[in-house]
């Protein structure tokens, strides 16, 4: 048990360390971290399996103290604000909820709802511009700075997919992930893994913008039907790449766009392996109660 714990420890430092950088860099997609999911059954008088209620193990990211360094702003040097951390006493706090476990110190039932895709669990996507430092360098200003025009000194974008609620809801097959059918979970899980390959193979050069956003936009129309929250990654992503172009004025704003879109699909890509995780939960629990009923 204490490896298993150290696995996710593990699992979760990791996703920080990637998905938390103010500055985005293309990381090995090998490297990027997963989701750790677990959901315990318990076996009724019928021999069937049932959903166990949740307790939620410990979260392995914040180590049950609800909140981490925020890593909206933590290696900012010119903010003096900051959506993901700041409250209306104190604009800045350097101490964000746990992305993971969205301040409550332990894991949530996936069942239910999880870290959202479009902003991992932070509430708010990485300005397109600053990067967190609400304003940026212009050309030909030197070192004097310029309030950023993309998030309007906010150093973040909130994110249209949870509203700021952290989380959002799982993969849904008829009748939900927790009570679908075999068929339906396993028509479920390959149009996950279908998406995932495709969305693995993805990047964003920025020289088409309209049609790289149309393709990607397609990869996740495939999943609307059973998942709302892909729906709205499809919208939020036209949004973000909309927003980048009020760069125009900005240094590197080609690379910056490309940084984008490539966080966005790999945040995406983190929440849809959770998703295949947790529908390999419920494919197991399906194939053991419809063999329990047989006998």
């Amino acid at each position: 048990m204490r490896n298993r714990a150290s696995i996710f420890t593990l699992i979760a430092l990791i996703a920080l360390s990637i998905f938390g950088a103010t500055t985005p860099v293309r990381a090995q997609k090998k490297d990027d971290p997963k989701m750790p999911v677990e959901r315990k059954v318990v076996t009724d008088e019928a021999g069937l399996q049932q959903w166990a209620p949740h307790e939620g193990a410990p979260c392995p990211m914040c180590r049950t103290n609800k909140v981490i360094d925020c890593p909206t702003c933590k290696d900012a040097e010119h903010a003096e604000t900051c959506l993901e951390c700041g409250t209306k006493k104190e604009p800045r706090t350097k101490k964000a909820p746990c992305r993971l476990c969205a301040g409550e110190g332990k894991l949530p039932d996936m069942l239910v709802e999880g870290p959202c895709i479009g902003c991992t669990g932070a509430g708010v996507f990485p300005c397109v511009g600053c990067r967190g430092e609400t304003s940026y360098p212009v050309e030909g200003g030197g070192k004097k700075r310029q309030k950023c025009a993309v998030c309007r000194g906010e150093g973040s974008i909130r994110c249209s997919v949870c509203k700021g609620k952290r989380r959002c809801d799982p993969i849904s097959p008829k009748k939900g992930i927790a009570d679908a059918s075999l068929k339906d979970l396993e028509a479920a899980a390959k149009s996950i893994e279908a998406v995932l390959v495709e969305l693995r193979a993805c990047e964003f050069a920025g020289i088409k913008e309209r049609d790289e956003l149309k393709k990607y936009q397609a990869i996740l129309k495939d999943l609307a039907k059973i998942s709302k929250p892909s729906k709205a990654a499809s919208s939020m992503i036209k949004d973000l790449i909309g927003l980048a172009s009020r760069m125009d004025q900005y240094t590197g704003k080609e690379g910056r766009k490309s940084e984008t879109f490539d966080m966005f699909r790999r945040y995406n890509v983190y929440w849809l392996e959770g998703q295949a995780e947790l529908l390999k939960l419920a494919i197991e629990r399906a194939k053991h109660n419809e063999n329990a009923t047989k006998k």
